[in-house]
């Protein structure tokens, strides 16, 4: 994947940007996606290993404590929130190893070195993780919902173009759960290992019979993602970077009325103003995915 990333990048990259990103990423995980989690987990609303009744989302479930069995007494959400906990709580480290390894204020795209595009590579993920658990979050709570007679009508968040994206890349989220389930100050210890060989595609094949593991020692590359985070590196930076905040708000949002809506199902008092709500928050949060979507589109990224 480093291939790809490096292929994204514009031919410089400021070191700025690259911390503001960093900064805005953290902003993200805690607010518009640990915090949900968190609500959901200390309203005691899924409680114990396997509290899901929906076929699709008791696979969701056993994926993850397939993934990550040191949690497998949780189920996935309270598994998850553990995990977005980790790398929050590691969070300072992290920018710390970044100021360090990116020395000067640009990163050249010719010359950047495998373990400044290791650093891109975790942030990247780091991103892709909190995207896609407030995904699997939402879909969890518009499936399980309909459990209850008085929301069994209730229509589904996402598209089936939208689910799709879900099935595909489920087995990416566990493995990023597993990755992020370590102690961080160990996994950001284990980035300070990588060698600091300059990138050459070229050379590729002659690095990796040379270093073997060392290159990946996180086992990054079983993760085939290329986040969104991407998008924002080059020109119309903070146009940019303010529509990947708005998705996350409108997520949040949409999260936060579907948590109100579940609630109200298991206490009987269901509230048909919180359900018109939700219909216009999840009509907002598309039409902002398709804006992203595009972007996806004209940088060549594959969903």
């Amino acid at each position: 994947m480093i291939k790809k990333i490096v292929e994204l990048l514009s031919p410089t990259l400021e070191k700025r940007l690259y911390l503001e990103e960093m900064q805005n990423t953290k902003r993200i995980l805690d607010e518009q996606t640990l915090a949900p989690f968190r609500d959901l987990v200390e309203a005691k609303l899924f409680v114990g290993p396997r509290p899901f009744k929906t076929p699709q989302v008791i696979k969701f479930n056993s994926l993850v404590a397939r993934n990550v069995p040191k949690h497998s007494n949780l189920n996935f959400v309270e598994t998850t929130a553990l995990v977005l906990s980790n790398i929050s709580s590691g969070w300072e480290q992290f920018e710390r190893i970044a100021n360090h390894t990116i020395e000067g204020t640009v990163m050249d795209k010719v010359g950047l070195s495998y373990r400044k595009a290791t650093l891109m590579q975790v942030l990247g993920l780091i991103d892709f993780t909190a995207q896609y658990s407030r995904m699997v979050l939402l879909y969890t709570l518009g499936k399980e919902v309909k459990n209850f007679k008085s929301q069994a009508g209730m229509p589904e968040p996402f598209s089936k173009k939208e689910i799709k994206y879900l099935e595909k890349h489920a087995e990416n989220w566990a493995r990023c759960l597993k990755i992020f389930s370590e102690p961080m100050p160990k996994i950001l210890a284990t980035i300070d290992t990588v060698p600091d060989i300059v990138y050459d595609p070229t050379k590729e094949a002659a690095v990796i019979a040379q270093v073997g593991a060392r290159l990946d020692p996180l086992n990054l590359n079983y993760v085939p993602i290329v986040s969104d985070m991407f998008l924002f590196f080059g020109l119309r930076f903070a146009e940019k970077r303010a529509l990947r905040y708005l998705k996350a708000e409108a997520d949040k949002k949409a999260l936060e009325l579907r948590i109100a809506q579940y609630r109200a199902a298991v206490l009987e008092q269901p509230d048909a103003v919180t359900d018109k709500m939700i219909l216009a928050a999840e009509d907002d949060m598309r039409e902002l995915e398709y804006d992203l979507a595009k972007m996806r589109e004209k940088m060549g990224i594959d969903e």
